[in-house]
Order: structure tokens, then C-alpha cells, then sequence
């Protein structure tokens, strides 16, 4: 039987991504595990490659694989060891919670979230109807709405049925209290950190010449707003010669955004892959401002990530950049969709170096307060305190 409020916890990590350190959940997952076990709790992990699967299309496994694929792992492993916390990644995980519910587990189940999937829906679906995204066959239209239908439910029966839930910005926290009814006492907002590779050595002064070099760094897809970045430094660079930009993403996808730009803009993009982060660092020294202008994100810790290395970042009110950047302090916002507003933001920054000295000065303090340490300090903290609630209930 689970112990209550053990000074040393028993966790078992369940998660649906693999623990590479240069991905983005992944790596997150990873240094959450590894610091969790730095502080002396033993856990014990799950990770995508020790759940069976059978169907290879995204949607179609989370609807009708993942939820019992969660519980049979848990099972599985329940017995073997005593656990004083259980804490699964997506909501996909409520079977599995109530399931737990029938047996002698008298821990916590703890539900993590790096971006709530029904939030990411209704926010993305409306966008889709802005950007007039060419609609899709009548077919897959209503597959597709059954299988939101499907996922939405879990979302709402994962609430329902833990015990606690971890999301990485008070956005969706707001969204698991208003959507779902969640009390906000089972509910830990913990942001996330750089990785250590950002922190390794002093961030570069800003420059003149860094102000000169602009930075994209995202997954193409619409949500992190490729085309708003198009617009702006497209506009921006038929304008001054001197201006450059690096955008890194998936090899596949370059073609995609040369085809953003124009013939002569095109030619003065520089595409650059994914990369192991030591290297992702130097090129973070090399550029002054960061853009980032996603319409929703969960946390998107490369925005800290750029902070920590002095960036000035010029986002939007998505994910953790809320919670983190304080506008014309540490970073800036402009309006979602806006390229107007992130040509004149990127075109004050270069022309007054004193302010952006300023925000990348400040950046770098606020990164400097975030550390995995202190993410899991935090989580171990919210582990404890629901472990000792659902003690109290089991009296």
C-alpha cells in the first residue's frame, strides 16, 4: 500500500513520446523524469516504445488504442512495486484512472499536459475558418468530427476521474477550470525551463549587429504562425539589405516556406534543419530577435529557451509566453495574425539598441529564474499535496 506523504515518493511515469533530449515533449518528459530522481524519488517509466500499437493513424490510436493501452501498462506494472503517485501524460489516460479506482492503488493519479487538446481544437478550428484552410472531403469531415467528439470526452472523463492535473500556463488552467469544472486545488500551473545546454555558458551581449539577424524556430504548421513571419520579414527585407533570417525547421518542410517568399527574398532565407542543441545555442548567439508568433502553443519553451541566450522575443499571448514575458520589460506581444505589428515591433527593436539591450538584459533574468530543478521541486510539491488529500479521503 502507497505510504502517506513519503519524504522519498514512488512515481510511476507513463508517458506516449519517447525520452530524446533533442525533441521537444521528449526531451521535456525526459529532464522531468531525471530531475524528479535528482531530488530522491524513485521512479519508474513508460515510455512510448513499451505500449503496443497497433494502428499507425494519430487520431484513430488516441480514440480507440491509447486509453486501454495506458490502463494495461499500469496494470501491469502496479502490481510489481508499491506507488505512491501515478502521473500519465494526455487525457487519454481517464481509463486507466478509473480503473485504478477498483483495485488497491491508494495513491494519486496525476494527469500531465504540455497543451490540452480540446483548447488546442477550438482555438485552431476557428483559425482554420479565418485562413479558409480548403475544406476536406465530406468523408473525413465527419470521421473527423466523430473522432473530436471521441477525444473531447476524454479530455472531460480524464478530469473528472484524477486526482490532479499538470498543465505549463495558466491558459489552460483557466480552460480545466471554466471547460471542465476542475477545482483550481487540483490543478499545478508549473512552467517549464531551458535546457541545461542554454545555460552552460554566459548569453552574448545584445548588438547592433545580433538586432541585424532574425530567428524563427518552429514545427511548420499554421498555429505557429509561418505566414505572419513571411509577411513581416518579407515586407522588412525589400526594405533594408542588410536585414537577415534564419529559419530552422524539418528538412521536408523548406521547400514549403521557400515558397513563402518571393524570388529575391527567398534567396537571402537561410534554412537551416533540426539540430542537437549545443549547436541550436550557437545559433541562438548569432541572432538578436526571436519570433514567435504562435496563435496557440502549450508551452513552447524554445521562446525561453531564446531568452535565456539574450534573444529579444516578439510573440503572442499564447502558452507560457502569458505567464513569462512582460511586454516591453522582457520580451514583446503583438496581436495574433498581425504581420503589420511584427514588422514595426522587429523594426523599433533594430532602431532603438538601447531598449532591446534592455529587454535582453531582462530576458536573461527572467530565464535564470526557471530551472528543471525547479520544476520538479514544484511538481513534487503538488505530488504531495494530493497524495496527502487522497490519504485523508481514504481515513
Amino acid at each position: 500500500m502507497a505510504s502517506q506523504n513519503p519524504v522519498n515518493m514512488r512515481i510511476l511515469w507513463v508517458s506516449e513520446v519517447n525520452p530524446d533530449p533533442n525533441s521537444g515533449a521528449g526531451g521535456t518528459e525526459l529532464l522531468m523524469v531525471q530531475h524528479l530522481r535528482a531530488l530522491g524519488h524513485f521512479v519508474e517509466t513508460i515510455w512510448a516504445t513499451d505500449l503496443p500499437r497497433r494502428i499507425r493513424h494519430g487520431n484513430l490510436h488516441y480514440a480507440f488504442e491509447l486509453p486501454r493501452t495506458y490502463s494495461a501498462a499500469i496494470e501491469k506494472s502496479c502490481p510489481s512495486s508499491a506507488f505512491d503517485i501515478v502521473t500519465v501524460n494526455l487525457g487519454q489516460s481517464f481509463y486507466a484512472a478509473k480503473r485504478l479506482k477498483h483495485t488497491s492503488f491508494s495513491g494519486a493519479f496525476i494527469v500531465r499536459s504540455h497543451g490540452l487538446d480540446d483548447h488546442l481544437e477550438e482555438v485552431l478550428s476557428a483559425w482554420e475558418r479565418r485562413f479558409q484552410v480548403p475544406r476536406k472531403s465530406l468523408l473525413k469531415r465527419v470521421s473527423g468530427a466523430i473522432l473530436s467528439r471521441i477525444l473531447r470526452r476524454h479530455m472531460k472523463l480524464a478530469a473528472q476521474n484524477c486526482d490532479g492535473y499538470i498543465v505549463s500556463n495558466s491558459l489552460d488552467a483557466a480552460w480545466l477550470t471554466n471547460r471542465h469544472k476542475l477545482s483550481s486545488d487540483r490543478i499545478a500551473v508549473i512552467p517549464q525551463a531551458p535546457a541545461s545546454a542554454f545555460r552552460q555558458s554566459i548569453a552574448p551581449p545584445m548588438t547592433a549587429d545580433r538586432l541585424n539577424k532574425l530567428l524563427y524556430v518552429a514545427n511548420f504548421h499554421f498555429a505557429k504562425g509561418p505566414r505572419t513571419v513571411a509577411d513581416a520579414v518579407s515586407s522588412l527585407m525589400a526594405k533594408d539589405a542588410s536585414l537577415e533570417m534564419t529559419w530552422i525547421c524539418h528538412p521536408s518542410d523548406h521547400d514549403t516556406v521557400r515558397a513563402l517568399f518571393d524570388g529575391p527574398i527567398r534567396q537571402r532565407i537561410r534554412l537551416l534543419g533540426w539540430m542537437p542543441q549545443q549547436e541550436l545555442v550557437r545559433e541562438f548567439d548569432q541572432h538578436g530577435i526571436f519570433l514567435y508568433p504562435s496563435l496557440f502553443d502549450g508551452f513552447g519553451k524554445v521562446f525561453l529557451e531564446a531568452m535565456s541566450r539574450g534573444l529579444c522575443v516578439v510573440g503572442t499571448r499564447a502558452g507560457g509566453m502569458v505567464d513569462l514575458i512582460h511586454d516591453g520589460e522582457n520580451g514583446s506581444f503583438i496581436e495574433f495574425n498581425a504581420p503589420e505589428q511584427l514588422e514595426a515591433q522587429i523594426a523599433s527593436l533594430r532602431h532603438d539598441t538601447e531598449l532591446a539591450c534592455r529587454i535582453s538584459e531582462s530576458a536573461v533574468g527572467t530565464a535564470g529564474q526557471y530551472s528543471w530543478e525547479r520544476v520538479a521541486s514544484s511538481m513534487a510539491d503538488f505530488f504531495q499535496g494530493r497524495l496527502t488529500v487522497v490519504g485523508q479521503q481514504h481515513v
